[in-house]
């Protein structure tokens, strides 16, 4: 007889609203299992930070899989329909992120530190740190920015919008929002 598990709600915290970053950017969540991808040669300290992080929020040790494809991607899974069911609650969903233009669950807009955790999971996995070189009235400039790409509209804007609630002055062009 097979029977569902059951799963501890974790209580809304930064590290919560962290993990939603992590699933809204390189995560996804079918009908049974939550799966993050990663590339396992580039991102090794980053896999097990967000294995502990599952761990932590969770109470169970995810499975790790290394697929043998040319971008050498390593998936975290955890699985359970309760668990999946919980996600829904706190606001995530399941299927295509693109398709369903999926939107940061409403709570992580309570507290200044949940919108900050989100956004370091969204920037940690579809961002990225780049030297900005550019001339301005005939004087080169060198300088650091950043950038957060998604083809999910409700995502750029919450990266947009939280960049600039936070203090920052965000651009934002097509399909992505930079930080320079």
């Amino acid at each position: 007889c097979n029977l569902a598990k059951i799963w501890n709600e974790p209580r809304k915290s930064g590290e919560l609203a962290e993990f939603v970053g992590i699933i809204l950017g390189d995560g996804g969540i079918s009908d049974y299992q939550v799966r993050v991808s990663l590339n396992r040669e580039l991102e090794q300290d980053y896999l097990q930070f967000v294995a502990n992080l599952i761990h932590k929020l969770f109470g169970e040790e995810p499975k790790k899989h290394n697929k043998n494809t040319p971008k050498k991607v390593a998936d975290i899974c955890i699985s359970g329909v309760k668990l999946v069911e919980l996600l829904q609650k706190l606001g995530l969903e399941k299927g295509n992120k693109v398709i369903h233009q999926v939107e940061v669950p409403l709570w992580v807009w309570e507290r200044r530190e949940y919108t900050i955790s989100c956004l370091r999971g969204l920037i940690d996995t579809d961002g990225c740190i780049f030297l900005h070189d550019h001339m301005a009235y005939k004087v080169r400039y060198l300088n650091l920015g950043m950038c957060f790409s998604s083809h999910s509209q409700p995502l750029l804007n919450f990266v947009y919008n939280a960049l600039n609630r936070l203090g920052y002055t965000a651009k934002r062009r097509d399909y992505n929002v930079f930080l320079y």
